[in-house]
């Protein structure tokens, strides 16, 4: 009786749709399949709008930052994303037909690189508002969140049939692997400036004053070492060593920066907008020194505590990028005499203080155009305006023997730079004092920066 059934049932269906011209059976086949596409298109918008969802919520909470089995920093956000990514594909693998969960993973790494974008714009505009902790917790993660996107394309994308498809989706995923790397070595930057910025009221703000002039307490080079040597001890446990290594270098060249930049603060030199525009600098004081030979020996006073400090670091900083070149390698063998690579590479990173200690000491601007030309070469417009201010501060030079080295600075430039637009250099070390004035200075930097100095 059941088949007998089965048998009507099937005699009556064949008979309804034989009654149904062939042009309306395609007209219904092309309705259903442009249906089927908008609800397809639906569905992935819904999801990317819930991922997001739940993205801002895991970003909204109150993250504690922890601690892992080897005293790195970091929290539960990398495991919290990727949970909602593997949750949204796994209803996607029980719903839908196979051949969308392409789709479904196509929509996931498009959140995740909006998610990406928006780490850099935060970062940019709150750094200084972070603390050491909360920056190395936020490396380490992004250093988590990348190497989840690799796991995310070995099980997850290598699952997809279409082999074109499937090769599209990688190179995808390897892009998002890639960024979350970048994203960790510009915090390491921001970590490096944080730090800095911790030395910005106790230090730097001071340099070049007569209180760092006649000091008779610890010299400002001593206090830099012992606040950076603090800091270093204790990231060197928050980061993984790489993350460490870059930390390391950016630190060595932010603090030489930030060092000689400070002189432009003392002085009064103003310029255009345009970057090889003429500087103007105020000559008609009688430098910011009492005398220019105790300013130069207290640079190399500084110097030498900075140097002490970081060639304790060389194993990092060699592997963080420190690197002697070629150019200066044959320059040190044509001397005929034994040298050490790093040795080398950190004197050169570290000579903008000896060539500002030579210029303010300079009686006149061509006995120590070379090392102009160095800082113009390293800082581009910022160069200038130090070497303008290293000119006018030495209080031995008469009025016109400073108009006269500020008009052959300015010449000097522009032909470094062959009348071309020089741009303005590496230009991080200003980024400390507009950042102080957003975020409340400590009170003292750690180490020995708790105490001062200047007597």
């Amino acid at each position: 009786r059941e088949k007998e059934r089965e048998r009507e049932r099937v005699h009556i269906e064949d008979s309804s749709s034989s009654c149904i011209a062939p042009g309306a059976q395609r007209a219904c086949c092309q309705e259903y399949l442009s249906y089927q596409d908008l609800l397809v298109l639906t569905y992935l918008d819904r999801i990317k709008t819930q991922v997001m969802e739940w993205f801002n919520n895991i970003k909204k909470q109150n993250r504690e930052v922890i601690r892992d089995p080897k005293g790195l920093l970091m929290t539960s956000t990398p495991e919290d994303m990727f949970n909602v990514i593997h949750m949204q594909l796994a209803v996607a693998r029980d719903k839908l037909p196979r051949e969308h969960i392409k789709d479904v993973v196509n929509a996931c790494l498009q959140v995740l690189r909006e998610v990406q974008r928006s780490a850099y714009d935060e970062l940019d505009r709150d750094w200084s508002h972070r603390d050491a902790e909360g920056l190395c917790s936020l490396v380490n993660d992004m250093q988590r969140l990348q190497e989840k996107a690799e796991e995310f394309a070995i099980h997850v994308v290598s699952g997809v049939p279409q082999e074109r498809e499937r090769e599209q989706l990688l190179e995808m995923v390897e892009e998002v692997s890639s960024e979350y790397l970048s994203i960790a070595v510009k915090a390491v930057t921001y970590l490096s400036r944080c730090v800095l910025l911790d030395l910005d009221e106790p230090v730097f703000s001071l340099l070049f004053s007569p209180m760092w002039e006649h000091s008779t307490g610890d010299a400002a080079g001593a206090v830099i070492a012992a606040t950076l040597q603090d800091y270093f001890r204790d990231i060197h446990e928050w980061l993984e060593h790489y993350f460490f290594c870059k930390f390391c270098r950016e630190t060595l060249s932010l603090t030489i920066s930030t060092y000689i930049k400070s002189i432009d603060t003392r002085t009064t030199t103003t310029s255009t907008t345009s970057t090889t525009s003429h500087i103007k600098c105020d000559t008609s004081f009688s430098g910011i020194f009492q005398s220019e030979l105790s300013a130069s020996k207290q640079i190399l006073i500084d110097y030498d505590y900075i140097w002490t400090f970081f060639k304790s670091f060389e194993t990092e900083l060699v592997q963080g990028g420190l690197r002697v070149n070629e150019r200066e390698r044959e320059k040190e063998r044509e001397r005929e005499k034994e040298f050490n690579d790093f040795e080398v590479a950190l004197k050169r990173e570290m000579a903008p203080l000896q060539y500002i200690a030579s210029i303010i000491s300079a009686t006149h601007i061509s006995a120590v155009e070379i090392e102009a030309v160095r800082l113009y070469e390293r800082y581009g417009a910022d160069g200038l305006k130090i070497v303008l201010a290293a000119l006018t501060s030495n209080p031995s030079l008469e009025r016109d023997e400073r108009e006269d080295g500020v008009l052959i600075a300015n010449k000097l430039f522009h032909k470094t730079f062959n009348g071309s637009d020089a741009g303005s250099g590496i230009g991080t070390g200003e980024d400390i004092y507009a950042s102080s004035k957003k975020k409340t200075a400590a009170t003292g930097a750690r180490g020995k920066s708790s105490g001062g100095w200047g007597g």
